[in-house]
């Protein structure tokens, strides 16, 4: 059963900040460790020991949610992000570009059936003035900005689902296809 912590609160004005930026590179930085920011805190309230699976890394952290039956249809969307900021950081981009868009919007749209459209708005600002945004005339940065934040607000809602319904029920980790190095060293 999920532990009784406080609510996962996406960082707005990271993401406002990400928005704002004229940097492709730190755009994606901001999202994806706001991303992976509300991977940690729903692995540590789905999982009753969650310190006790290391899970250092960004897929880590997916692969623990998948094991407890998150559908892959709402993870997609983060490995889509992952995939983008390991190319990032490993193949030396720093232009976010068109095709990194379409990949984060049709995952985002499998799990949305269909619903975030081009016309789909954004009202967004800090403080006094906003400002409303219609994602079909934003650049390749703030449209990936917004998809990030909303398959970062999917997830995050997911312990007040979990409070609600009465789940997650944590498998035995041992017997996952998730750990197997686990599962070898045990006598089964």
């Amino acid at each position: 059963m999920a532990k009784p912590t406080a609510a996962v609160s996406p960082d707005t004005a990271r993401v406002f900040r990400a928005l704002q930026t004229s940097d492709d590179i730190g755009a994606l930085l901001r999202v994806h460790f706001d991303a992976e920011r509300a991977l940690s805190q729903v692995v540590n309230e789905a999982y009753i020991d969650a310190k006790a699976l290391n899970l250092k890394y960004f897929g880590q952290k997916l692969g623990a949610l998948a094991a407890i039956g998150v559908l892959p249809l709402r993870l997609e969307p983060l490995v889509v992000l992952n995939k983008i900021r390991n190319d990032f950081a490993h193949r030396g981009r720093e232009l976010i570009e068109d095709q990194d868009v379409k990949g984060l919007w049709d995952a985002i749209n499998k799990y949305a059936l269909g619903s975030i459209t081009p016309d789909f708005s954004i009202i967004y600002g800090l403080t006094g003035a906003t400002e409303t945004k219609v994602l079909g005339s934003m650049s390749s940065r703030e449209k990936l900005v917004v998809l990030a934040s909303l398959a970062t607000f999917w997830i995050s809602a997911l312990p007040d689902e979990w409070r609600e319904s009465g789940g997650p029920e944590a498998p035995d980790l041992l017997h996952t296809e998730f750990f197997p190095r686990a599962k070898k060293s045990r006598n089964l």
